[in-house]
């Protein structure tokens, strides 16, 4: 058996023959454990380059007040990007929704015309059931829709 254990930089791992446990911030980890690597940052975004905030152009990569505020702008545009695209994502869906609907509610309309017309009782039960479920469907769909708005 062996144990993964990572050396200082991040994402290399290091195969060291495994004891029964290891010990890791005073816990024992079952000897089988995989450590997944970690990145210390000694800063915040916007503190400057290498400093957690990375070379993000010159005002960032000076860090200070400036740079704060630009990772904060970058952080907002994100935030509002991300925002934006659940609305379309929605609006979408409930286009995707109301489309089903109307295709339910129009084979409903039509089965029930043919359903005058049929002799046939095993037919129409089969009708009937169809009827039914299209029904369904349709009440959910509507929850569905009501949901989205």
């Amino acid at each position: 058996m062996f144990h993964i254990l990572r050396r200082l930089r991040p994402c290399v791992l290091k195969v060291k023959p495994a004891k029964s446990f290891q010990w890791i911030s005073g816990h024992a980890l079952p000897r089988d454990t995989i450590i997944p690597p970690t990145t210390n940052y000694s800063g915040k975004a916007g503190d400057g380059e290498g400093k957690g905030g990375g070379g993000g152009g010159a005002i960032r990569s000076a860090g200070g007040a400036f740079g704060k505020r630009e990772a904060t702008q970058e952080e907002k545009y994100f935030y509002e990007e991300e925002q934006r695209q659940i609305k379309e994502m929605k609006t979408k869906l409930t286009e995707m929704y109301r489309k089903q609907l109307s295709e339910r509610e129009s084979k409903i309309s039509s089965l029930k015309r043919d359903l005058k017309d049929v002799q046939d009782t095993s037919c129409r039960h089969d009708m009937e059931e169809e009827i039914r479920v299209l029904e369904q469907e349709v009440k959910t769909l509507q929850k569905k829709i009501a949901e989205q708005d």
